[in-house]
């Protein structure tokens, strides 16, 4: 996203996508599967200059989607997702316990009393589910996703395809 931006003078708005809501299996995987996705992760990492590793520990992401949108209401949206990604892919952190996810917030200067209340009363799940709702109009089914002018871009990382789409964007019609 940060290149996205960067590159093309563009604001790039993160919403939460729930990959596997409660009700949605897991994914199974043989250890070649898993070695493969291990090899792409670390290949995108990487890229980026950070050290992926394949999470094996399967967690549902609804309370780190919450706790990123109220990260979101208090300034410190950016910090807190960095720190659930690297809690998650790099530390195989359990990032859908509410007392790993309140460290995190701690850490990053959140208000720890105010997320756990945003947990219990559930303060973001409606805008959560509305996300979802929109996202599943527009043909998300995974993260990342871009959308430019309408048209979705997905994949373990679309960047250069939506690089490319906002400069055709960009450039005059001849």
């Amino acid at each position: 996203m940060a290149r996205v931006e960067k590159e093309n003078r563009v604001r790039v708005r993160w919403v939460p996508w729930e990959g596997r809501p409660e009700g949605v299996p897991f994914l199974d995987r043989t250890p070649e599967e898993a070695r493969e996705i291990l090899a792409k992760h670390k290949a995108l990492g990487a890229r980026y200059g950070v050290d992926l590793i394949f999470p094996r520990r399967k967690c549902r992401t609804r309370l780190a989607h919450q706790a990123t949108l109220f990260a979101r209401a208090h300034g410190q949206m950016d910090v807190f997702r960095d720190a659930v990604y690297e809690a998650r892919y790099q530390q195989d952190l359990d990032i859908g316990d509410p007392e790993v996810l309140v460290s995190i917030g701690e850490r990053v200067g959140l208000d720890a009393t105010a997320l756990r209340e945003a947990f219990d009363t559930e303060t973001y799940a409606g805008e959560l589910d509305e996300f979802r709702r929109r996202g599943e109009e527009l043909g998300v089914t995974g993260v990342p996703t871009y959308v430019v002018d309408g048209k979705t871009y997905w994949g373990s990382d679309p960047t250069d395809e939506v690089l490319e789409a906002i400069a055709n964007r960009s450039r005059p019609s001849t």
